[in-house]
């Protein structure tokens, strides 16, 4: 039987042992926290590149996850049609013309939310048609891999590079815009306007609506229209 005097070093050893597990516990809960916040603290800091985040989701709409790859052909489209106008405007800075003033905002944050929009607008279509039991024919397909060869073709060696685009690649943002383009039809030989189906539009915002579309901030604030698929002076 333990004296009050053993009993109390074993009472104090115990809650020595304890504070000791406890201290240990508490310093490698610290390390593992100083680690991780160090983690996220360099790559917040670190520079971006888009190479690594073209496999990440950008928006999604619906069920649809759209990555940076994707939304790259809005943005290719969006630049390569303006690219002769901004070297019309300043050829020797092409970044002048995409820093345009427009009631308060640059001309490349509002191609930027265009191209938002177009890619989303197209997203709920796409989805749509997919409801209503849409198909493409065989004849269908076939025209959109020799358009997808097509748009490949005009893409100069750098923006092939910049996008990693291959046919493959091409052909699902093709095809996703095909469906949309039946389902616009449709309802266009029901009676409603280009206008009211485009985005902002009285029909087009009632069926968006449906759809829960959440864009990854994180990701589409690093874009920069006028900079993505031409004049990278960034690499």
């Amino acid at each position: 039987m333990k004296t009050n005097k053993e009993k109390k070093e074993l009472s104090w050893k115990s809650r020595n042992w304890i504070t000791a597990v406890c201290t240990v516990i508490i310093i490698l809960s610290i390390g593992a926290f100083l680690i991780i916040t160090a983690d996220m603290v360099l790559r917040d800091k670190g520079e971006f590149s888009y190479q690594d985040a073209m496999g990440d989701t950008v928006v999604t709409v619906g069920t649809e996850e759209v990555t940076l790859k994707e939304i790259m052909y809005y943005i290719l489209v969006a630049e390569s049609n303006y690219n002769g106008a901004a070297q019309i405007y300043n050829e020797d800075n092409l970044n002048a013309f995409w820093n345009i003033n427009l009631n308060f905002r640059f001309l490349k944050d509002l191609s930027k939310d265009s191209i938002m929009d177009a890619c989303i607008r197209d997203q709920v279509y796409y989805q749509e048609a997919l409801k209503a039991g849409y198909t493409l024919s065989e004849e269908e397909e076939e025209e959109i891999s020799d358009r997808a060869l097509e748009e490949m073709d005009k893409m100069t060696e750098d923006q092939i590079r910049y996008t990693e685009y291959r046919k493959q690649d091409m052909v699902r943002v093709l095809t996703k815009i095909q469906y949309a383009g039946k389902y616009v039809s449709h309802l266009m030989e029901e009676g409603y306007t280009e206008k009211e189906l485009d985005s902002g539009g009285e029909k087009y915002e009632e069926i968006a609506q449906q759809y829960k579309t959440e864009i990854n901030k994180k990701i589409w604030n690093q874009v920069t229209i006028g900079k993505m698929t031409i004049n990278r002076d960034y690499e």
